[in-house]
């Protein structure tokens, strides 16, 4: 990275030099014709600065150019990156029951705008938005898993494959994150998108019991490379921090 800067910096020296030669040739080659001490015209005058112009086009074009590639290669300026975090707040409901908030921030860290995929319709009926080692629904989906509290033994709790985690009575295997900004016709759906550098934040309240949790957060792209998937750990009643 320190090579390129220096790299830069250099061309950079360089089209100033450039830059700074043909503007003191310009005024030179002005002063020469308004004294006399050339014959030359004014269509002479401005045939030498049309080749001026195109000199310097071609020094921007060079530089634009080289400054694209670096962009392309070392900064990854054409990819996209999506951070995906989740904060979660606990009161008491009723007994042994809590209302549970969880909030899911997600971050357009890249440089490049994040568009979530479409739903696709069949008839009425929603297809997934991925299916393959899994089944998604949702371009922005939550799911939740309670840790069964009759484990006696060291275990590993695999999200997939785990016999240890269990679906919350009542609760939808998945939750649509994006259903405020989603329309019930295809015909009407609205792209969803997040430009570089933005945040934006979805929620949805639980009435749980006490226990721990394992909450799955899934974004799909519109890109089949746009996919992002992380799991986060919950404790209700919530631990003190």
């Amino acid at each position: 990275m320190d090579c390129w800067l220096k790299i830069s910096q250099t061309i950079r020296d360089i089209v100033v030099s450039v830059l700074t030669i043909i503007g003191g040739l310009s005024i030179v080659v002005i002063v020469a014709a308004i004294i006399g001490g050339l014959s030359m015209n004014w269509f002479q005058i401005s045939q030498i600065f049309q080749n001026i112009a195109v000199g310097l086009a071609a020094i921007i074009g060079g530089v634009g150019g080289i400054w694209a590639i670096y962009r392309w290669l070392l900064e990854r300026g054409h990819e996209t990156s999506l951070e995906i975090d989740l904060d979660s707040t606990c009161t008491v409901y009723r007994n042994d029951l809590y209302l549970v908030f969880i909030d899911v921030s997600l971050k357009n860290v890249g440089k490049v705008r994040v568009v979530a995929k479409k739903k696709k319709y069949n008839g009425k009926i929603t297809e997934p938005v991925y299916n393959e080692d899994e089944t998604i629904n949702h371009s922005l989906g939550l799911q939740l898993r309670a840790i069964r509290s009759d484990i006696d033994c060291s275990a590993a709790l695999d999200w997939f494959s785990s016999n240890k985690l269990d679906a919350p009575k009542n609760i939808p295997d998945e939750i649509n994150l994006f259903s405020e900004l989603e329309k019930n016709e295809q015909d009407k759906q609205d792209e969803i998108m997040m430009e570089p550098g933005t945040t934006n934040n979805f929620g949805y309240p639980f009435i749980l019991p006490a226990g721990h949790y394992l909450a799955k957060v899934t974004f799909v792209g519109k890109r089949s490379i746009d996919f992002w998937r992380r799991l986060f750990y919950i404790h209700v009643p919530a631990l003190e921090k």
